[in-house]
């Protein structure tokens, strides 16, 4: 990917498909964006047992909820 200089992203559906994939790309760029929002229906269901695990690891990624 070439440069991609941006200070925040908001990313829907990040529980799971293409929307979990791009917020692993985005926190695998080697100048990741200074804030990444992730949002799902259900941040505490077990589809998002993944994005909250990477939200743990990666100080810059927050999950919010989206909906109902």
């Amino acid at each position: 990917m070439a440069k991609f200089n941006v200070r925040s992203v908001l990313v829907t559906g990040s529980n799971r498909g293409i929307g979990l994939g791009l917020v692993k790309r985005f926190l695998e760029l080697p100048n990741p964006p200074e804030w990444i929002f992730a949002t799902t229906r259900k941040p505490d269901g077990s589809q998002s047992k993944e994005v909250i695990e990477l939200a743990l690891k990666h100080p810059n990624l927050v999950v919010l909820q989206l909906g109902m």
